[in-house]
């Protein structure tokens, strides 16, 4: 479901607003038409739709061949997003911890076999937890997103160092699996930097990243109002086609996996100069992008991809009012970054689309209905559904609930996904950008649904 996904928030969606009058938001661009244009005809549906707000930039061999900007980084005050806005970008971030970790191997001040009891004697099990485990995501850390207090914590300011989960069991022995656990070991990572440098997390990423990179308009957002110009404001989708003001929170809450902030430019010069050995060595590089092992860590997926033939390397990430998406492919010389002020996963599908428009392949424009349902559609649809234990939480029950002939998800955590409808009893969830299908039984009851690849059925009251 992307870097800072399924139920990771609570209360990012509320309840629903009028939707738009029917309308089939499908271009197709002609085969003639120059790629510049295509991609265009292919955004726009997302941003007519708020579904999409932000900025676009796109480099093929070292040159900008597409870099513009949609809807407002303050809509109340009727101010456009621009290249000079800077979105926070989530889990992005992660890729900047991971570069700094690795430079601090390089000048060796870090190994990847030193245990982290090394550098905090008081650490619980810092005697079994490497700096390799963390920097692969495999140190058995429990995830801090999903303990109950998390809400909470980002009420309020925090430091990297209160951010140590040092009070909870391992899950697993550290380097035996691997389990997505980038937040709660970024949050580490970044206070070991801090603890081997002497310098605060921000100040070392503006050492070692963002100043040899040239990211002028990049920085870690501590809560303390630094680099506040230019910053966008965050939107949460309401109901099929509204929005309203992301929730507030310290972002100095996720220090090290998901504090930064930066434009699309500085995105793309981030990319250009990590795989331009400006950051770390080339050997530094290729253990960090050996996708060998497993496809993750290190800040980075890594995949042989059959969409595009080739070695890609990318990264997604989602906090309260952002998304952002950026892939890189080197035998093609692509970078492909979207940023976005909307909370949506729709920014990762649009930057794999944009890149197959860039390279001539095949891709899909935008299939939803902005509609109202009519009686006859909502009937034998309302109900609770269970999932098995491979779903994203695992034997989760989800509720469909119909609200003045809007169709809504509800998770768990009491938050709801808005459904687009796409066409007979197939949908688009408006926040994680999964299809959804309704699947009758007997009397036109929905039996089943299935969302993406998983399959929850009804439950029945008695």
């Amino acid at each position: 479901m992307g870097r800072d996904g399924f139920l990771s928030m609570s209360g990012f969606v509320r309840s629903a607003t009028a939707a738009l009058a029917a309308t089939i938001l499908m271009p197709v661009p002609a085969s003639a038409m120059p790629t510049e244009a295509k991609i265009d005809a292919y955004v726009q549906p997302y941003a007519a739709s708020k579904n999409f707000a932000g900025s676009i930039v796109i480099e093929k061999n070292g040159r900008i061949v597409y870099a513009k900007n949609f809807g407002f980084a303050d809509a109340a005050r009727r101010i456009p997003n621009s290249s000079r806005t800077r979105y926070h970008v989530a889990s992005l971030s992660g890729q900047f911890t991971m570069a700094v970790a690795m430079r601090l191997i390089e000048l060796g001040k870090l190994r990847p076999d030193m245990k982290v009891s090394e550098i905090l004697p008081w650490y619980p099990n810092g005697d079994k937890i490497e700096i390799r485990h963390l920097l692969t995501e495999t140190s058995g850390l429990p995830d801090i997103n999903a303990l109950p207090d998390y809400i909470e914590v980002l009420k309020h300011h925090q430091t990297a160092r209160s951010l140590v989960i040092a009070d909870k069991p391992l899950r697993f022995e550290p380097g035996s699996r691997y389990a997505g656990e980038d937040h709660s070991a970024y949050n580490l990572l970044a206070f070991i930097i801090e603890t081997v440098t002497g310098r605060s997390f921000a100040d070392a990423v503006r050492q070692y990243v963002f100043v040899p990179a040239g990211m002028r308009n990049s920085g870690i957002d501590d809560d303390y109002g630094h680099g506040r110009e230019n910053q966008a404001l965050g939107y949460m989708p309401v109901g099929i086609s509204g929005l309203e003001p992301g929730p507030p929170l310290k972002w100095s809450a996720k220090t090290g996996n998901g504090s930064a902030f930066a434009t699309a430019g500085d995105e793309v010069r981030w990319v250009d100069a990590f795989f331009g050995d400006r950051i770390v060595s080339a050997k530094s590089r290729a253990r960090m992008l050996d996708a060998s092992q497993r496809h993750a860590g290190y800040g980075w997926f890594k995949t042989k991809s059959k969409r595009f033939g080739q070695n890609i390397y990318y990264l997604n990430g989602r906090s309260p009012g952002f998304a952002s998406f950026l892939v890189h492919m080197p035998t093609e010389d692509l970078t492909v970054v979207v940023l976005s002020n909307i909370y949506s996963s729709v920014t990762t599908r649009m930057g794999f689309d944009l890149a197959a428009i860039v390279l001539g392949k095949p891709y899909k424009p935008m299939q939803v209905k902005l509609r109202k349902l009519t009686p006859a559609e909502t009937r034998g649809v309302a109900g609770r559904f269970k999932f098995g234990p491979d779903f994203y939480v695992p034997n989760a029950k989800v509720a469909l609930e119909v609200e003045k002939n809007d169709l809504f998800l509800r998770w768990p955590d009491g938050s709801r996904s808005p459904m687009l409808p796409m066409g007979h009893d197939r949908f688009r969830d408006r926040t994680y950008w999964v299809t959804m299908e309704l699947v009758r039984g007997e009397g036109g009851m929905v039996r089943t649904i299935r969302y993406g690849r998983f399959t929850g059925a009804r439950q029945l009251v008695k």
